[in-house]
């Protein structure tokens, strides 16, 4: 797989490398977040912004230079190996673009080129899923397992996988745009892809209250007219939602349950397809609420498996885990 990615070869010179510091940055739907760190996945310094209101490709940009200002304040530039992204997707990763990003209104953006040009360094760019999965086998519980599959659950719903040791990339390096996988064959919510049926637009952070109140019109229709917690609460989040269903509202329960259904389906034709020893899941919707969404695929999986079950846990990186592969990729590429 060597040069199929050209512009993703960290330097070998030996002043940089004697430093063994990386810039990483995880830009995601809702907010990037930037370190400075070590070979050894230590976090020395660490900064965010946030990227709801963000409307143009240079605007986005410039939030992200200054990002960058702020975590490398104190940092020389020759103190740094080289800069890894994990992005949001989907990319163009031999030509080192951001093509659509899911969830934000951008179009083709030359991350690569731009931070080759703002830091002097070779930039490593990897979908943010992917990206996850590399730090967890690197830094987390992958350590001690050749074959792993990681799941993000946040704003949406992104993947990566580690097989035989080697990151799964795809022509693109879009390889496990696991959101993205049919899970409703009857196609009856629509993703903000604008494709029908898709797993994040039942299971993602953005997802949840959509499809929640495509439920509660459901039973209010057929003619289930009790109380709910959710009747109160306008609008919608994925936090209200989850917080009524631990509170035990039956009409959050119930829409619990379909959700546990459709992450049962998502795991169930990862853990087929890949056969991996084990699946991480990370992302502020899974790890913030792990009874709720982790523990029922815990329970109910291998019951659902023609094949030995892989152990399924939360990512012992937490939210850190794009962040960390990012960095991992500069110091081991995965290509």
């Amino acid at each position: 797989m060597a040069g199929r990615y050209p512009y993703h070869r960290p330097s070998s010179g030996k002043g940089e490398l004697a430093a063994r510091l990386a810039l990483a940055l995880d830009i995601g739907a809702s907010r990037a977040r930037a370190c400075i760190g070590t070979d050894e996945g230590h976090i020395l310094s660490r900064a965010y912004i946030e990227l709801r209101d963000i409307s143009t490709n240079e605007e986005f940009l410039n939030r992200l230079e200054g990002l960058v200002g702020r975590v490398c304040s104190g940092y020389s530039m020759q103190e740094i190996v080289g800069v890894g992204i994990g992005a949001i997707g989907p990319l163009d990763a031999r030509e080192g673009i951001i093509r659509a990003p899911a969830n934000l209104p951008l179009r083709n953006i030359n991350i690569v080129r731009h931070f080759r040009d703002l830091t002097g360094k070779q930039v490593v760019l990897l979908n943010d899923g992917n990206a996850a999965a590399w730090g967890e086998f690197i830094y987390g519980a992958g350590r001690q397992s050749q074959d792993l599959v990681h799941v993000s659950m946040g704003t949406g719903i992104g993947g990566g996988a580690v097989i035989d040791g080697r990151l799964v990339l795809g022509k693109d390096g879009n390889a496990l745009e696991i959101g993205h996988m049919i899970v409703d064959v009857e196609l009856t919510l629509t993703c903000g892809c604008g494709q029908a049926g898709h797993w994040e637009a039942y299971c993602g952070g953005a997802g949840i209250p959509r499809f929640a109140q495509h439920e509660r019109e459901r039973v209010r229709r057929a003619g289930e007219a009790r109380e709910s917690l959710l009747d109160h609460i306008q609008p919608l989040s994925s936090e209200s939602v989850l917080n009524a269903a631990r509170a035990g509202d039956w009409l959050a329960q119930r829409i619990m349950d379909r959700i546990t259904h459709y992450n049962l389906v998502g795991a169930v034709n990862l853990a087929h397809i890949f056969d991996p020893t084990l699946i991480t899941f990370g992302g502020a919707v899974a790890l913030r609420n792990s009874e709720l969404i982790i523990e029922p695929i815990r329970r109910e999986l291998p019951r659902r498996l023609m094949l030995r079950p892989p152990a399924i846990m939360a990512s012992p990186l937490g939210e850190d885990a794009t962040l960390l592969g990012a960095l991992a990729s500069v110091f081991r590429p995965p290509f």
